[in-house]
């Protein structure tokens, strides 16, 4: 009996650790969507970064550069979501919705 249970936990700790490795891609891709540009292609990878969403607001949303007046008015405003909020902090507005969302709604 002992001899079966060992069997039986060498299986499990062999199956944890594949599936720990099989899922390092998964973790490094979902790790790397939440960089900036500078971190996600930094040599050698950043594992310590802070987390940012420009690539989503840059993916689901149109957006342009302000000039730094626009920017003061814009940053006394109250009414902003937060994905407005985090395009400020880049010096950017929300035009609206992209284009390549508006592609994937009309199929």
């Amino acid at each position: 009996m002992p001899r079966a249970k060992m069997a039986t936990r060498v299986r499990m700790i062999l199956a944890i650790i594949i599936a720990v490795i099989m899922l390092i891609p998964v973790y490094w891709m979902a790790t790397t969507a939440i960089k900036s540009r500078p971190d996600a292609v930094a040599a050698p990878p950043k594992l310590i970064f802070a987390p940012s969403l420009d690539g989503f607001i840059g993916l689901f949303f149109d957006r342009s550069q302000i000039s730094p007046s626009e920017l003061e008015t814009y940053k006394q405003r109250t009414d902003l979501s937060f994905i407005e909020q985090q395009a400020l902090v880049r010096g950017m507005k929300i035009l609206g919705p992209s284009k390549y969302v508006g592609r994937l709604a009309t199929r």
